[in-house]
């Protein structure tokens, strides 16, 4: 197992990630990321949902065919433009709020199962 401390927003993060894995295509994307949550809850799920399409967009890049990805979202006024931008790429979507996460948090979980093949 190797730990990397890398900034997601970084130019060349790309770049790292191909070379890294040597070009090749990855089987799961895990994708724990969220902003520093403010208090306004209807700022955080955006911001935080930003993160985690940017995410789905990195993984049509480096995710193998019928791949899987895990991403964190904040569920808000846009999950629904996220929910369906992931299908536009995974054949199968399940929302997952885990046991640990506290009832009134809007933490939860995107499960993108399938990715697309072009």
């Amino acid at each position: 197992i190797f730990f990397y401390k890398k900034d997601f927003n970084e130019v060349d993060f790309l770049d790292f990630i191909n070379n890294f894995f040597d070009q090749n295509k990855v089987d799961i994307v895990l994708s724990d990321m969220a902003v520093n949550t403010t208090g306004n809850k209807d700022l955080d799920a955006i911001k935080t949902n930003s993160i985690a399409l940017d995410v789905i967009n990195l993984s049509k890049v480096i995710l193998k065919p019928k791949s899987t990805l895990l991403v964190k979202i904040f569920s808000g006024k846009d999950e629904d433009i996220l929910i369906k931008n992931a299908k536009d790429f995974f054949k199968s979507i399940e929302r997952i709020k885990p046991d640990s996460s506290r009832k009134e948090s809007r933490e939860m979980y995107l499960l993108c199962r399938n990715l697309k093949t072009v």
